[in-house]
Parts: C-alpha cells; structure tokens; sequence
C-alpha cells in the first residue's frame, strides 16, 4: 500500500510539472481577448483552470458513455439487494 501511495504521489506532482509546461504555456500563447483569457484569466493558474474544464467535460462523457452499459446497471441491482 505504501508503495501504491509513493507513485500515486509521484505521478502527481510529475503531473503538475507537465501542466505547468503545456497549459501555462498555451493559455499564454492566446491572444488578449480571447474567450479562453475571458473565462480563465491570463495569470498563474489560468492554464490549471483550463485543464480542470478540460477534465470535467471528459468525466461528463465517461459517464454518458456508461450510464448505456446494461451490465454495470445489473451489478448496481445485485449490489444494492
């Protein structure tokens, strides 16, 4: 388990550093009156928020895509008994 926690943290914070490099540096090429610069802002952590929308846009897909999969709703009626 400590293990699992040692390259859980890891990955997390090699994570950041791909952030900081590819979505600081993108928000940072846009132009000043962009709608990305109007939404997020052009300073530090524009390029975090932009990823967080970036995020939560693919998790509303994952669970579109799943919620049409008859056998997790099977699994939820046998674990719910």
């Amino acid at each position: 388990m400590r293990t699992f926690l040692l390259l859980w943290i890891t990955q997390s914070f090699s994570g950041l550093g791909i952030m900081r490099r590819m979505w600081r540096s993108f928000m940072a090429a846009q132009e000043e009156n962009s709608i990305l610069i109007r939404l997020f802002g052009a300073g530090k952590g524009s390029g975090a928020a932009f990823l967080f929308l970036i995020l939560a846009f693919a998790g509303i897909g994952v669970c579109v895509y799943f919620r049409h999969n008859r056998d997790i709703w099977e699994l939820e009626k046998r674990l719910s008994k």
